[in-house]
């Protein structure tokens, strides 16, 4: 395995900057996740490395090697996609060893190199079956075997899971952690679902714009976002942001049409529900509930003219317009009106 260097990526079609001097440095053996919202130029990123897309300008290095003018095929890399791009008339050893018997790799390398991404995949009992006869998470298996058997220097990932249900994405996710560990792979993974980001990613770049807003362990990016919208986009539910200022006894949520020093951002197990009677927080009334067995939401409409989301116990019950006290129980983030964090 190797390590990749991107060094001041630029793309542009025509006129449009999508892709603004993305400098980014993977670890060999490092599962790296690209995440952000449609059009922030991640799967761009990606066909970048591959070689399936040419920069405007900068340099892509994996190991000692510049690659940026390299075919795809000469560049060390294996792609998987989220298409299976299965062969229907080939047999499962068919699909994975085609690239191998296209290179004139001798079979009993070939052979050797099936077995063990077959045993690592658990396909060894489905080597002789059509695609018609699998499941969509074994054709997607099929599919990161016939990446294995190449030997790369890089795995990239192109929304590998995004077919498959829920079920299976759960099941081909805890694959793909395997596989790394296995390996220990350098891997670069493009997703737009944030469980798949936090579950597999020794470290997550968060891009919006064409710009890497931050790039940090899933913990780093979670408890400590440096801005807003890093703030906003990772975690789910998405963290509440109201106007605030400083009080007393430290941050205030301001009323609506107040003057305000800094938006406050609070998570929603930041906050906790009282009853109405209680001394301290914001007076609200609760607009719906939501009962997810291992846990609740309550979204309150404060008086202070704004909404807060509110993560609960699920044994604690709250109706619909009851009037409820939000307190704060962490210390909120604060963002200036750039969105920096203060």
């Amino acid at each position: 395995m190797a390590q990749l260097q991107l060094n001041n990526i630029v793309k542009r079609f025509g006129p449009v900057e999508v892709l603004k001097q993305i400098n980014l440095h993977i670890q060999d053996g490092e599962f790296v996740v690209f995440v952000g919202p449609s059009g922030c130029g991640k799967s761009t990123l990606l066909r970048i490395i591959a070689g399936l897309e040419t920069q405007t300008s900068g340099e892509v290095r994996i190991g000692e090697r510049d690659v940026s003018d390299l075919a795809p095929s000469d560049r060390g890399i294996a792609m998987v996609f989220q298409s299976y791009a299965l062969y229907p008339h080939l047999s499962v050893r068919g699909n994975i060893s085609l690239g191998l018997k296209q290179a004139k790799t001798p079979q009993n390398i070939i052979d050797e190199r099936v077995e063990y991404a077959a045993n690592m995949l658990a396909l060894t009992d489905l080597l002789e079956r059509k695609p018609a006869e699998l499941s969509g998470g074994q054709r997607q298996r099929v599919a990161i075997g016939r990446a294995i058997v190449r030997e790369p220097d890089v795995f990239l990932f192109d929304e590998p899971l995004s077919n498959l249900d829920a079920a299976l994405r759960s099941s081909v996710r805890h694959d793909l952690a395997k596989l790394h560990k296995n390996l220990n792979a350098t891997m670069v993974y493009v997703t737009h679902d944030q469980v798949e980001a936090m579950t597999l990613a020794d470290r997550i770049v968060v891009m919006a714009g064409g710009v890497i807003q931050q790039v940090g362990s899933p913990r780093e990016l979670y408890e400590d976002p440096q801005n807003r919208f890093v703030a906003g986009f990772i975690g789910s539910p998405k963290m509440n942001f109201v106007p605030a200022i400083d009080g007393p006894n430290g941050s205030e949520i301001a009323a609506e049409g107040e003057a305000s020093s800094y938006e406050l951002g609070l998570r929603p197990e930041h906050l906790s529900l009282r009853d109405a009677d209680h001394p301290e927080g914001e007076p609200g009334v609760v607009q719906f509930s939501e009962y997810l067995g291992s846990e609740s939401f309550s979204l309150v409409a404060l008086d202070k003219g704004h909404q807060v989301l509110v993560r609960h116990s699920p044994h604690e019950i709250w109706n619909i317009d009851q009037p409820v006290k939000v307190i704060q129980i962490r210390d909120g983030y604060r963002f200036d009106r750039d969105g920096k964090r203060i």
